[in-house]
C-alpha cells in the first residue's frame, strides 16, 4: 500500500471514530441500574388520561438514579403534542399485604414534572414484524388492535438536585402520567417484552387504590390478572382450591382471590363454568376439572391472567458520562471499503492528471 493510500485511510478512520455522535438515547451498551432492561414490545397503555401507570423495578447498586428512559406510541400513529410527563417512584408494597394478592406502589417518595426542554425523543422506532399494534385502555375496559407502527424512546436525564437514591435491592415503582395538549390525542406507554416480579398497575380515583393489569385479547375487552380456578393464589388449580371453594361457600370461610369489580362479590377465578357468577353449580364443574379433566369455561371479558409489564430503563448516567457511540466491527469494515474505494478514485485521478502534466 503506498504512502498516499495509508495516509487517506488513517484520516478517514480518524474521523469515523472521532466523529462518532454522542448520544442522549439510552443503549443497551450503556448499562442499567435495575434488574434488567425491560425492552418495548408490541402493545401501548393508554398513560394520558387522568390516571398513573406504574411497573416496578428491583435496584442493582447503590446510588442516585440521573436517567429514566421509557417508550410509548400514539394512537393510529397521530402524534399529539406532549405537554409534560408526570414522573414519580414510589416503594413497594408487596403482594398479600392488607388481603390483596398483588404488590403495588406504596408510599410517594420522589415526584418530578418533566417538560418537553427536559428530555430527547428518538424514534420513530418501527419493527417491520409486529405489524399493527395491541392499544389498552384499563380504565375504559378497552383492549383492539390499533394502526399504530411507531414507536418513540423518551429519555429523561434529570438535574442533580432531582436524582432519586436507591438502594441495592430495594423494589420500588416508577410511575407516569402524560399531558397531551390535543383532546383527540392519545399517548400509550409501550409493554415490556420481558416480565419481571409482579404486573403493572393503574390507579383507580373511583376506588383509590392501585388495580393490576395483565395482557389483552384484542376485541375481547381487558385481560385480568388471575388463573381460572385458582381460588388460594398458588397458582395451581387442584383440590386444595375445590377445598378452598367448598370453606367459603358452605362455612363461609375466606373467599377466593381477585375481587372485581372491587366490592362486588364478584371473584372471576371462582366462575369456572362461564356463567358470570359466583353459584354452586361452579363446585361442581371444578370437581369435573380436577378429577375428570372436562374443560373450564371463563366469564367473557374477564379474561384469565397473561403478565403485563411496562418498557423502561432505570440508569445512573448523566448526558456528559455517555461514551460516543462507536461503530460495530461491520461499520468499521464498511468504512474501511468506502475510504480505500475513495483514495483508489482520489490516487487514480492525481495519475492522470501527472501524466498530462508530463
Amino acid at each position: 500500500m503506498s504512502r498516499a493510500v495509508s495516509f487517506i485511510l488513517f484520516i478517514s478512520i480518524l474521523i469515523v471514530v472521532l466523529g462518532a455522535p454522542v448520544s442522549a438515547h439510552w443503549n443497551a451498551r450503556m448499562g442499567h441500574k435495575m434488574h434488567f432492561p425491560q425492552f418495548p414490545d408490541d402493545g401501548d397503555v393508554y398513560a394520558s388520561g387522568d390516571f398513573f401507570l406504574a411497573d416496578d423495578w428491583q435496584c442493582s447498586q447503590t446510588g442516585p438514579v440521573k436517567d429514566i428512559h421509557f417508550w410509548g406510541a400514539w394512537m393510529n400513529d397521530n402524534p399529539g403534542t406532549i405537554t409534560r410527563f408526570e414522573l414519580q417512584i414510589y416503594d413497594d408494597v408487596p403482594a398479600g399485604t392488607g388481603d390483596i394478592r398483588h404488590s403495588r406502589p406504596g408510599n410517594l417518595l420522589w415526584s418530578e414534572t418533566i417538560l418537553p426542554e427536559d428530555y430527547s425523543v428518538d424514534g420513530p422506532i418501527i419493527h417491520g414484524d409486529w405489524g399493527t399494534q395491541v392499544w389498552y385502555d384499563p380504565g375504559a375496559n378497552l383492549c383492539d388492535d390499533f394502526d399504530q407502527v411507531g414507536f418513540w424512546q423518551y429519555n429523561v436525564f434529570l438535574p442533580q438536585n432531582s436524582w432519586f437514591q436507591q438502594t441495592e435491592g430495594e423494589i420500588y415503582w416508577l410511575a407516569i402520567k402524560t399531558v397531551v395538549a390535543e383532546g383527540d390525542r392519545y399517548w400509550g406507554w409501550r409493554t415490556a417484552e420481558n416480565h419481571w416480579n409482579d404486573d403493572a398497575v393503574w390507579y383507580d380515583d373511583q376506588y383509590g387504590m392501585w388495580i393490576d393489569m395483565a395482557e389483552c385479547v384484542p376485541g375481547s375487552g381487558e385481560g385480568f390478572p388471575y388463573v381460572l380456578g385458582d381460588l388460594n393464589d398458588d397458582g395451581l388449580t387442584d383440590a386444595l382450591d375445590l377445598q378452598y371453594y367448598t370453606n367459603w361457600w358452605y362455612q363461609g370461610g375466606p373467599p377466593p382471590i381477585y375481587e372485581y369489580p372491587p366490592g362486588s362479590g364478584f371473584y372471576p377465578a371462582a366462575d369456572v363454568d362461564g356463567d358470570c357468577a359466583n353459584t354452586e353449580a361452579d363446585i361442581n364443574r371444578l370437581q369435573q376439572y380436577i378429577f375428570d379433566q372436562i374443560p373450564m369455561q371463563y366469564c367473557d371479558p374477564y379474561i384469565p391472567n397473561i403478565s403485563l409489564d411496562l418498557s423502561f430503563v432505570i440508569n445512573d448516567h448523566e448526558p456528559g458520562d455517555i461514551t460516543p457511540m462507536l461503530p460495530t466491527l461491520t461499520e468499521y469494515g464498511a468504512a474501511v471499503l468506502l475510504v480505500l474505494l475513495i483514495g483508489s478514485g482520489i490516487l487514480v485521478m492525481l495519475r492522470r492528471r501527472h501524466i498530462r502534466l508530463q
